[in-house]
């Protein structure tokens, strides 16, 4: 299908923190902070930094310092890794969400790393489901997994449901450049443990509708249907179908499933 190639350039000499109870005083840190409003499976990343330093706008353009004097890393920092990469290799790239794509063969993520599961990525445990899969030892098994910081694309309007409260709430994002601040939550290990544990069979029906998306929708909409939809979708069927539909013999009735299931939550979006 001539796939492209996939590069993860990983900062762990920076770690990620999540409790100012695990910093590391001599050492400089990222940490979590999700009290600033932001959009859902996103925070923003305050740098701790020993007390000798002092960062501010001017001698730090990878970062903003607030009224209460915090250094928070803007997303650009990686923006700006990535140009100078592209600067060296004399590539143009292309940015789409956290990815920039380089001459077209290369999709390059930069990250950094956190070692423990945010509250934010616990929903997948606690959500009502039939129970066939993913099947609760591999559901204690995805519970240790690690997460990735990646940088956001521009943040628009979104919506909250609470299903506790049964209330949803709407937030306006304002045009400026607060969502430089955001860093989404990638939960990309996670996903690729859910993928390697589907059957041949619901491998097949991903592939058929990855062979869809390129042949037929990318002409008409590009990019804005992402292999992450299909992924989700597919994911989605699998767990809330029976689990004897997957069968050789079904592939064209489970695809159907897949397609009805992707088309029913576009509609919802509209």
């Amino acid at each position: 299908m001539n796939s492209d190639t996939d590069c993860l350039r990983c900062h762990r000499k920076l770690p990620v923190i999540q409790n100012t109870a695990d910093r590391q005083f001599e050492q400089e840190q990222l940490l979590v902070v999700t009290d600033m409003s932001p959009p859902p499976q996103c925070c923003c990343l305050q740098f701790l930094i020993p007390d000798s330093i002092v960062l501010t706008d001017r001698t730090c353009p990878y970062g903003h310092v607030d009224a209460q004097g915090k250094f928070f890393l803007t997303n650009n920092a990686l923006k700006i890794e990535i140009t100078e990469i592209s600067n060296e290799f004399r590539h143009d790239f292309i940015q789409h969400g956290p990815s920039l794509t380089m001459n077209d063969s290369v999709d390059m993520v930069c990250a950094y790393h956190c070692a423990k599961l945010p509250e934010d990525c616990q929903y997948i445990f606690r959500r009502p489901k039939p129970g066939h899969w993913p099947r609760p030892e591999f559901l204690s098994q995805l519970k240790v997994s690690r997460v990735f910081l990646v940088s956001t694309a521009h943040v628009e309007n979104t919506t909250h449901w609470d299903p506790r409260q049964t209330l949803g709430t709407l937030t306006v994002r304002t045009l400026d450049y607060s969502h430089e601040r955001y860093w989404r939550l990638s939960t990309n290990l996670i996903e690729r443990l859910l993928m390697l544990d589907l059957t041949m069979t619901q491998m097949k029906v991903y592939v058929t509708m990855k062979i869809i998306k390129k042949e037929f929708c990318k002409p008409l909409v590009g990019d804005r249907l992402s292999t992450f939809h299909l992924k989700t979708t597919l994911m989605f069927s699998v767990e809330m179908s029976p689990p004897n539909m997957w069968k050789d013999e079904n592939v064209i009735q489970c695809l159907k499933v897949c397609l009805t299931t992707l088309r029913r939550w576009f509609k919802r979006v509209k």
